[in-house]
């Protein structure tokens, strides 16, 4: 009987050491993404903004909106809208160049909003 007590306890404790370790490890996809192609531009440098959106459904015209990105320059002032319209597989992108209204040093702010995102 004491034999099968113990067999019981470290059960008991690896089961409860194993509560918190998933099986599988894997990064939850966000429902919208955006990101740019460096992390810091100069004038004449082509931006590449992209994303991914998750529940893009091109079939559904419930989800199959543009993505809205806003560009903000460092003094808060609005340098542009960009409107993108997604891949069938949720996938977005655009390019333009460096300069104009984005040219001011300093950090520059994207926003990405689709659908009530």
């Amino acid at each position: 009987m004491k034999l099968w007590g113990k067999f019981f306890l470290a059960v008991l404790a690896l089961s409860l050491l194993s509560y918190g370790i998933s099986g599988a490890a894997y990064a939850a996809v966000e429902p919208l993404s955006v990101t740019t192609n460096k992390e810091f531009y100069g004038e004449g440098n082509t931006i590449t903004i992209s994303g991914f959106v998750k529940n893009f459904d091109a079939s559904d015209p419930q989800k199959r909106m543009d993505v809205t990105i806003v560009i903000t320059a460092p003094n808060g002032n609005l340098v542009t809208v960009l409107q993108i319209s997604p891949s069938s597989d949720g996938n977005y992108s655009d390019s333009f160049t460096a300069g104009g209204m984005i040219s001011a040093e300093g950090d520059y702010t994207v926003k990405a909003k689709w659908g009530a995102q």
